[in-house]
């Protein structure tokens, strides 16, 4: 199974379906919270099962209360998982998206 994110939510949904996350921040725009049937939605949109779903929430909203408690703590997580994944990615055989350059 691929670790990358692109290639699993590809794996999930149509290339030009709304992500889980488009759904759900859609829905929070709209009226300012997520129901029930805002996390079913998604999941249908998607192709994501409901409990992953559900899981996302969860750690979007653990983000957020980071964020409130401990900005730097926040940063420093955030920050060390973006090297986790550019690490990944180069392990992948795949180019630093930053640079343009193609996989050696």
């Amino acid at each position: 199974m691929s670790r990358n994110l692109v290639e699993l939510i590809r794996r999930h949904h149509s290339v030009h379906a709304p992500t889980a996350l488009d759904v759900l921040k859609a829905a929070v725009d709209d009226h300012g919270e997520l129901t029930d049937e805002d996390r079913r939605h998604a999941a249908e949109v998607s192709g994501l099962p409901e409990a992953t779903v559900q899981h996302m929430i969860r750690f979007m909203e653990r983000l957020r209360d980071m964020h409130r408690a401990d900005p730097l703590a926040f940063e420093v997580c955030v920050r060390h998982v973006a090297s986790v994944i550019e690490d990944q990615r180069l392990d992948e055989g795949r180019a630093d998206p930053r640079d343009g350059s193609p996989p050696e």
